[in-house]
């Protein structure tokens, strides 16, 4: 697997990454309307480079397929990264790719960046994600109960953190 950075046409993927309304909800956090169209993806990715400075990336597989995707902003007043918007393609989960895409992503922050931590949200509903995050070598920092409300229900959030010399 290798990182790549995203390209327009990545938008195909991710829209048949996002299987359902809840998949959605997961993946955009109310960033996007369910049923978005690659335009509003890009318009929203456009817009979260300039207020952000952010970079979204493309996980492809070594016959070069895309199987994940991730969104990462350098935060340089605490030296940090923050990661959003990770997914991995429904058909490739439990084969190891997500935490090799997060491996890789934990070397770009640390190596390329030189960021001192890489931070990341989950919902305490999405327990598979945490427990990779997990796996990868992050640890929670902090909770927000009902942070986040989908249809009848809140989502409480966590925050997530790996540090430099600790992980990869």
């Amino acid at each position: 697997m290798k990182l790549r950075p995203y390209e327009k046409a990545d938008a195909t993927y991710i829209m048949q990454w996002i299987t359902n309304e809840r998949v959605h909800a997961m993946w955009s956090a109310g960033k996007l309307p369910y049923g978005f169209l690659e335009e509003e993806l890009q318009a929203l990715l456009e817009a979260e480079a300039q207020a952000y400075h952010q970079k979204a990336y493309i996980a492809v597989s070594d016959s070069n397929v895309p199987i994940g995707s991730f969104c990462m902003n350098f935060n340089a007043q605490d030296n940090s990264v923050f990661m959003c918007r990770i997914i991995v393609d429904e058909k490739e989960r439990g084969k190891g790719y997500g935490y090799q895409m997060l491996t890789e992503a934990l070397s770009l922050a640390f190596t390329t960046m030189d960021a001192d931590c890489v931070r990341l949200s989950v919902f305490d509903c999405n327990m598979p994600a945490r427990r990779t995050y997990e796996k990868v070598g992050f640890q929670e920092e902090s909770f927000c109960a009902d942070a986040f409300s989908f249809k009848e229900e809140k989502w409480g959030r966590y925050i997530l953190k790996a540090e430099k010399g600790i992980v990869v």
